[in-house]
């Protein structure tokens, strides 16, 4: 099963990564679901006709203030807890909104890596990161605003020593594999009620909860390539125009599988070089990528 969280605000980011797994044949191969955090009954209904299956968690765990906790925040306290929302599927494949899927072909790689009930996910590559400028003169996201985030989230959620837990390993579980019967569910789960307690509630509490079940050595994982987790602001993909593709700059035949918008949703186009050697100002978002550069085989449909 493919699961994804939106709420209204979030739902064209979500219609986009839905688009592209019905353009690349997934929901032939798998079911499809979406956590409903406040959809409008339109945009609900319409995902219901396209085949989604929608769910309205509720909270899964105590935590100090919950009441007054928007409830967009149930996209991280209710991604441990899937088997519990979507019971009787073998294997979830998890996707954020903010995600899209260019070749489906890395879903079937996740399943294969996320065997012996290992966690698989990719991690975050932060030592080739050029700085990203955000919009209407917004942050600069470099590496070292990145490990601040996670250092903070540490120190306040946890009460580690953020700065030197932050030099380690950092998995990005905005994608990832987990099959059903897997431990790591509970380990997670346990990890994420800790960091809760204090109240901080920062968004990156889930992630770091399983990331800090990784470095405590709790959980078995196995990391994926890049390629199935791009993540679009720390390493800006390669345009191959003439066959609308995005693709590794360090493999420009291969196309990436899923790419990961992150802080680059708030871009409407960024500068992005070509495999011809070139720079193009090119739409980050699916729906606009696929105007602008439709692939022969879609065009054929």
């Amino acid at each position: 099963m493919v699961v994804s969280a939106a709420d209204q605000g979030y739902f064209r980011l979500l219609d986009g990564l839905i688009a592209s797994l019905e353009d690349g044949g997934v929901f032939a191969r798998h079911a499809v679901a979406v956590l409903d955090l406040g959809l409008t009954l339109e945009q609900a209904t319409g995902l219901e006709r396209r085949g989604v299956i929608l769910k309205r968690p509720g909270w899964d765990l105590p935590f100090p203030n919950q009441a007054a906790t928007p409830a967009w925040f149930k996209a991280m306290t209710a991604r441990p807890f899937l088997p519990d929302h979507f019971p009787e599927y073998d294997t979830y494949l998890w996707i954020d909104a903010d995600a899209w899927v260019q070749d489906a072909s890395c879903l079937e790689r996740m399943k294969e890596a996320a065997v012996g009930h290992r966690v698989a996910l990719a991690a975050e590559d932060l030592d080739v990161m050029e700085p990203v400028q955000l919009p209407t003169g917004g942050a600069i996201i470099d590496a070292a605003r990145i490990r601040a985030m996670v250092a903070h989230c540490y120190t306040e959620c946890f009460g580690e020593d953020g700065a030197e837990r932050a030099k380690k390993l950092i998995v990005n579980t905005g994608v990832f594999a987990l099959s059903a019967e897997s431990p790591v569910w509970k380990v997670w789960q346990a990890y994420l009620a800790r960091g809760l307690r204090p109240g901080a509630k920062t968004w990156l509490v889930e992630q770091q909860a399983l990331n800090l079940a990784i470095l405590d050595r709790k959980v078995s994982f196995s990391l994926l390539p890049q390629s199935c987790n791009w993540n679009v602001t720390t390493h800006r993909p390669l345009l191959d125009p003439s066959r609308g593709l995005l693709c590794d700059p360090g493999a420009p035949l291969h196309p990436i599988g899923i790419l990961h918008l992150t802080d680059s949703k708030k871009l409407e186009r960024a500068a992005v070089n070509t495999v011809s050697g070139g720079v193009m100002e090119t739409p980050l978002s699916y729906r606009a990528f696929r105007a602008a550069f439709a692939p022969a085989d879609l065009e054929s449909r």
